[in-house]
């Protein structure tokens, strides 16, 4: 959370470039690196950790930013002071703004942010995300949980980390028929079974309850920051040109591993 207000700040107000934040972990280092000696030793990894957090937020800052200045127009022209609560969960849930970054934010434009009605939405959400376990167990498997071990396994398979830069036109897109967004051309790039990646040529059993398949592109989001992962469907042809058996996987969570994302559910069909 101080991080991201630090970014935003920095971006907003100062007109910092991109990839500040991280750089100043070398300044703190030598500054105070006698007090903290852990901060010197380790500094590759803080500077690493940093750059990916400020990374993956200020993807999302801009149109977050403009998201809130669109809504605080809204709200002045009707003569109101107030974000309702389900505006900051989605600026919180889509966008990655802790709720005290909103309602700094706020503040700076005069309006005071709805807390309960925020609280409200947060309590819909883990109903919806202890739904979404007990989905993800289907047919009373195991709920998948991925180790250092098993994302390890992907990289020595030859996996590369999942693209899912789709995921962020995604959510400015209408999907067809209210499905949500489609992404076509998406390869199978492994399926775990709940005990190991399978291996090429490798038949899924999907009588057993839950499986995890890994993509070579997606736009689902996965579950990050108090964001519930998206469920929505995967469907396919096993051979890819058009002549293969139909498949259709209901995804039910979306986990993220070391970059790699993760569709937890059921083969449907």
């Amino acid at each position: 959370r101080i991080l991201r207000r630090a970014v935003r700040y920095g971006r907003q107000k100062l007109d910092a470039p991109d990839g500040f934040f991280s750089r100043l972990a070398a300044v703190v280092a030598e500054q105070a690196g006698d007090d903290f000696p852990e901060v010197r030793a380790r500094l590759d990894t803080v500077q690493a950790v940093l750059a990916e957090e400020e990374e993956g937020f200020g993807a999302m800052l801009a149109r977050g930013i403009k998201e809130l200045d669109k809504r605080a127009d809204a709200l002045a022209a009707a003569g109101e002071t107030t974000v309702d609560g389900s505006t900051a969960f989605f600026l919180y849930d889509s966008m990655g703004f802790p709720l005290d970054l909103t309602q700094l934010m706020a503040r700076e434009k005069g309006l005071v942010v709805d807390v309960e009605g925020f609280e409200a939405e947060m309590r819909a959400q883990r109903e919806r995300s202890a739904a979404a376990a007990r989905m993800a167990k289907g047919g009373g498997g195991k709920a998948l949980d991925l180790q250092a071990e098993q994302t390890a396994a992907l990289a020595d398979l030859g996996v590369e980390a999942t693209d899912d830069s789709a995921k962020y036109a995604a959510a400015d897109a209408a999907g067809d028929a209210g499905r949500g967004p489609l992404l076509g051309g998406c390869t199978v790039k492994a399926i775990y079974d709940g005990a190991r990646f399978l291996g090429p040529g490798e038949a899924a059993d999907a009588s057993a309850g839950s499986l995890a398949v890994v993509l070579d592109k997606t736009c689902f989001y996965a579950e990050a920051g108090g964001q519930v992962g998206d469920s929505g469907v995967l469907e396919g042809e096993a051979d890819g040109d058009g002549d293969g058996t139909a498949w259709r996987f209901e995804v039910a969570d979306t986990q993220a591993y070391a970059g790699f994302v993760v569709h937890v559910g059921a083969v449907t069909a």
